[in-house]
């Protein structure tokens, strides 16, 4: 269920085990058991707001892509 695998692994990230959410200011953690790979992001400079930014879910996929060969 999509909704019980937060926001990151709902926005289509990772595998069906996959599960994540962003924090206050953008920063991230994220997680795919089936890959074996976790992540986590914080910055030295916040933005406004808890849905993340377009730092963190880019660098998200770039992990994604690449241990996904």
């Amino acid at each position: 269920m999509a909704s019980n695998r937060g926001i990151i692994a709902a926005s289509g990230i990772g595998g069906p085990r996959a599960f994540g959410h962003f924090g206050m200011g953008g920063s991230a953690g994220w997680a795919d058991p089936d890959l074996e790979l976790a992540m986590g992001y914080v910055m030295n400079r916040m933005s406004i707001g808890m849905t993340g930014d377009s730092r963190s879910f880019k660098l998200m996929q770039a992990c994604f892509e690449a241990a996904r060969g």
